[in-house]
């Protein structure tokens, strides 16, 4: 069958804060519902004569006209404007009416002033409540509405519709200023919960869910494992959708039907044995011409509301960048970045499982080589990316939904690389094999002779320790999870085992002595799943060079440094205004700078190796370049290690990195 690989979606913006939604619900009554839109707005009346003639009350007018908003019809809501504010509305292209979400709206008797009437509104919506005014002028016989008045920030604003210039720039300010407002108030407030849970080692559902995972923790073999995420699939005249959501079912994650919701009702006919969820999924989208967008689970909560759960969506027709099948897990490219012109890019490769035992996933909680790549080349056999990289994280499982994603830099696109023509490796997933459980309390002192060997006791307060001893203690693994003396769980602020030959120091730090610290000491086997993708096609292969700028410079080193000022000593730690220049012909990345101390007689005090790099661009998201060719740059850096009787610094340039993906070593 075809090759896989998903293509993903911008992540949805979070949803608006509780204490600014109101204004932005009255804000879009203001404007009629007006969003940007590729449709075409209806002419406004001309002139009054074309309105509806209305009763004589305006509270009517105003019901007709919100009402008309709620249902979206904008001919109905212009008939009962102004024909100046309905022109400015319908006149700005950039703008068409869309149905406002309103739960309820209640009206107050109006104010008639002359040719000017006021009604109070109530508008309510998703539980908040906005008190607001409809501004109404009597053209022709009739109440027509040109206007809204509505509390922003501490003010209370008129705001003319006739005059959308005027109204943009008055909302502007003070618009901004009330959600500048609330999100720092909410921003205040989630820091302050968040430095609260680190101090009692997390909320209480984290803390629940992670005395769950420990509890969940048992031993787990080879077969066990490989029984518990192969499916059976027989879907033989059956809804797509009925099939799916059977096949998550427990997985943490929810199907988002969207916009392929009719596909997704028709029957399929498909059977396959042994397989895992991915690779169902996969299957059945393929059937019906779709492929999955599988979500990230680091799916940012608004302000005070719960995590998400992550959402399985779908996109017609088929994948635009390949991924297989290893084990019970999807390997699939994730983001295929190419830097054209520049030689160069970036490859990322995300792991997903599904299905996967809970023991099992309980267990992926340290940093590990779960993605090991041995391969990325060209059809020539150049390799793309360092091969020698070994990349080091933790799994991310939310529910039953396993991701780990790895980026890999991409060097050595010139234009006769039309594609990455082999990307090979495994995915490596520890298995808790065999476990000692143990309970060890407050009042125990004595070690205990385990199978794994000899466990003691080293400290007991807010930090506990212990010591492990016995013949292979560096390959096992041991988890921990401290209780009180009625047995709720403690959360953890830091947990830590690691070992060297036959000894392992186990610590944990709790926000309080616990009663008790359940100890689980884990043997691991690790199984294997190897993979190896499809070509991936290159886009802009044609429009990179035939072949690498050869590097020139004059002097010792393609940039040099100087210290520009004194040293600036704070808390032990010292900053080094410098300056770069560039000598070389291509642009300077990165660089390798060996710094030297030195006293005020020139006698050497102290060196250290320091990365020095360009600052970060938020527009970008990127790392700008430390020197263009030719260029001088000015920087402050902190430098490490220096001791406070330094006087100045020699620097010795050892390496650079250019953006073609090319580097220069000095000789050794």
């Amino acid at each position: 069958m075809p090759p896989f690989g998903p293509a993903h979606p911008d992540p949805p913006d979070p949803p608006m804060s509780h204490s600014t939604r109101p204004a932005i619900l009255a804000l879009s009554l203001l404007l009629t519902a007006c969003s940007g839109s590729d449709e075409p707005s209806p002419a406004a009346p001309a002139t009054a004569t074309t309105a509806v003639k209305l009763a004589s009350s305006p509270e009517v007018v105003v019901e007709r006209y919100i009402d008309a908003i709620q249902r979206g019809d904008e001919a109905a809501a212009y008939a009962c404007m102004t024909p100046a504010a309905a022109d400015a509305i319908a006149s700005d292209d950039t703008l068409a009416m869309e149905s406002a979400d309103l739960e309820l709206f209640e009206l107050g008797l109006g104010e008639i002033d002359g040719e000017r009437a006021v009604v109070p509104a109530t508008l309510i919506e998703g539980g908040d409540e906005r008190q607001i005014t409809v501004l109404l002028r009597e053209v022709d016989g009739a109440w027509l509405v040109y206007g809204l008045g509505m509390p922003v920030g501490d003010d209370f604003l008129e705001f003319d519709l006739e005059r959308l210039d005027n109204l943009f720039e008055e909302v502007g300010q003070t618009f901004v200023e009330e959600i500048g407002q609330g999100l720092a108030e909410e921003m205040n407030k989630a820091f302050a919960e968040a430095q609260s849970a680190w101090e009692q080692g997390g909320t209480l559902d984290e803390i629940a869910r992670a005395r769950a995972d420990f509890e969940a923790l048992a031993a787990v073999s080879e077969a066990e494992h490989d029984a518990a995420w192969r499916v059976d699939v027989a879907a033989a005249g059956r809804p797509a959708r009925e099939v799916l959501i059977e096949l998550l079912a427990g997985t943490g994650l929810e199907l988002d039907a969207g916009s392929v919701s009719a596909a997704l009702a028709a029957e399929v006919d498909l059977t396959l044995a042994g397989v895992s969820r991915p690779e169902a999924i996969e299957r059945l989208a393929q059937e019906l011409d779709l492929h999955p967008l599988w979500p990230e689970t680091t799916q940012l909560a608004w302000f005070g509301d719960e995590t998400p759960t992550p959402a399985l969506s779908f996109a017609r027709g088929p994948r635009p960048l390949p991924a297989v099948f290893a084990g019970p897990f999807l390997v699939e490219v994730s983001e295929l970045i190419e830097n054209s012109p520049q030689p160069t890019g970036r490859l990322t490769l995300t792991v997903r499982g599904l299905g996967l035992a809970p023991a099992v996933l309980a267990f992926q909680t340290e940093m590990a080589e779960v993605l090991a790549v041995d391969q990325v080349r060209s059809a020539a056999g150049e390799a793309l990316v360092d091969e020698d990289v070994q990349h080091l994280s933790t799994p991310s499982v939310q529910g039953g939904y396993f991701v780990y994603a790895f980026e890999q830099d991409l060097t050595g696109l010139l234009s006769s690389v039309e594609s990455i023509e082999t990307v090979t490796g495994a995915v490596r997933l520890s298995l808790p094999s065999r476990i000692e459980a143990v309970a060890w309390q407050r009042s125990d002192a004595e070690p205990r002779e385990l199978e794994a060997g000899t466990l003691s006791l080293s400290d007991w307060g807010e930090t506990v320790s212990f010591e492990l001893n016995g013949p292979g203690a560096q390959d096992l693994r041991v988890l921990s999870s401290p209780r009180r003396a009625d047995g709720s769980p403690l959360g953890t602020r830091f947990a830590n085992a690691w070992g060297w030959g036959e000894q392992m120091e186990i610590s944990l730090d709790c926000p309080e002595a616990p009663d008790t610290v359940d100890l689980k000491v884990c043997g691991t086997t690790e199984v294997r799943y190897p993979f190896s993708l499809p070509p991936i096609p290159l886009r802009d292969f044609a429009a990179r060079p035939a072949q690498f700028e050869t590097l020139s410079f004059e002097g010792p080193a393609p940039i040099a440094v100087e210290l520009t000022g004194d040293l600036v000593f704070e808390n032990g730690m010292a900053d080094a205004p410098l300056r770069i220049t560039n000598h070389c012909n291509k642009v300077v990345v990165s660089a390798q700078v060996l710094f030297v101390y030195l006293d005020a007689a020139g006698q050497e005090l102290e060196d250290f190796t320091h990365s020095l790099t360009g600052e970060w661009d938020f527009e970008s998201v990127a790392t700008t370049p430390l020197a263009k060719a030719g260029a001088t740059v000015d920087l402050t850096t902190n430098a490490a290690f220096a001791p406070e009787q330094t006087n100045r610094i020699r620097f010795v340039v050892q390496s650079a990195e250019f953006d073609d993906g090319t580097a220069w070593e000095a000789e050794r």
